[in-house]
């Protein structure tokens, strides 16, 4: 009873899912149920017979026989494979895929009609949605109906693969779409920057940078826009006193440190460390706590671990300065306080 229960549903599911498929064909079932639009009316005994005409057996012996060619197989069942296609509306490739599947999955006897049921059900809507959609390039639709070709012949791994490829043409479509759109966030960020509304400017760059995925092939272009987000926030911070866009920068300076690692890209690391210094002096004059100032003092020194007179030494001047003013700040204030 729960058998015949699970196949009624099977085959009641398969009725409401592919009737809206335009190709599938009316099929009549021995008994006299017939199927509209690739849907099978369910007749009164739940059996393989009553669905494809074919006994429980006799498709049981196909599956087994499944890697056979079908001139190794007898006049009787190449007449069941025969009936197969016609009753669900398959070609042979594509019965004979079925059966592969049935096998491979161990399908036990007494669920043979429900699975063949679904199996078939899932070739037409395949088949109904292979096609191209819109929007598609040449390459995609191409490989679309290669897709198609892949689902008649039944080679569903091939399908698969075939559908790989057209994922990854989508992902490098999105993809050149995201460096598009962050380099138009960063285009507005500039117009904003020459407005001197550098808070709307460090915005633009916020948005480029967070269209752009995180260690994609974009990363590098993605820190760009961090580190243009962060000096619009300390130009906004440091011209017009706002201490909460100089909070910002520092927090995004030092993020960038861990972005730009001294072991991969030492003096980037340390152009880091030299703008976090100046971003924390800049914040630590304005308060009577030393500790922004004493911050500001170690990051210049860790800068110039990288920026050697040797090495760097316009940089090493520089970062040399920052130093100095950050010494003789930190001094005033503990001599004040």
């Amino acid at each position: 009873m729960k058998t015949r229960l699970s196949l009624i549903a099977a085959l009641g599911l398969y009725c409401f899912a592919s009737s809206p498929i335009a190709h599938a064909q009316q099929i009549k079932a021995d008994t006299g149920g017939v199927a509209i639009g690739g849907g099978i009316m369910w007749s009164t005994v739940s059996t393989v017979t009553n669905i494809t005409g074919v006994p429980e057996e006799k498709v049981d012996e196909l599956v087994r026989n499944r890697t056979l060619t079908l001139e190794e197989l007898t006049t009787q069942q190449r007449d069941n494979i025969a009936l197969l296609k016609e009753k669900l509306d398959l070609n042979e490739r594509q019965v004979r895929a079925a059966l592969d599947i049935l096998g491979e999955a161990n399908v036990p006897p007494e669920r043979l009609a429900a699975k063949l049921v679904e199996v078939t059900k899932r070739f037409k809507v395949l088949q109904a949605t292979a096609s191209a959609q819109p929007g598609d390039g040449p390459t995609i639709a191409a490989l679309r109906a290669d897709v198609q070709k892949a689902i008649k012949a039944g080679e569903l791994a091939k399908a698969d693969a075939l559908l790989a490829d057209v994922e990854t043409e989508q992902r490098r479509a999105l993809d050149r779409l995201a460096v598009n759109a962050a380099d138009t966030s960063a285009q507005r960020g500039e117009i904003a920057l020459t407005q001197l509304r550098y808070t709307e400017a460090a915005m633009h760059f916020a948005n480029a940078a967070a269209v752009l995925p995180q260690r994609s092939a974009d990363e590098d272009k993605r820190i760009d826009y961090l580190y243009r987000e962060a000096h619009a926030l300390y130009q906004q911070g440091d011209e017009f006193g706002d201490n909460g866009a100089l909070l910002s920068a520092v927090e995004l300076f030092k993020r960038l440190v861990a972005l730009t690692p001294r072991e991969r890209v030492p003096l980037n690391w340390a152009a880091t460390q030299d703008y976090l210094g100046e971003a924390l002096q800049t914040l630590g004059q304005r308060e009577s706590d030393t500790a922004k100032l004493e911050e500001a003092v170690a990051a210049h020194r860790e800068a110039l671990k990288e920026r050697s007179c040797e090495r760097v030494p316009l940089d090493w001047a520089a970062t040399q300065n920052n130093l100095g003013a950050a010494l003789r700040t930190l001094g005033e204030t503990r001599r004040s306080s």
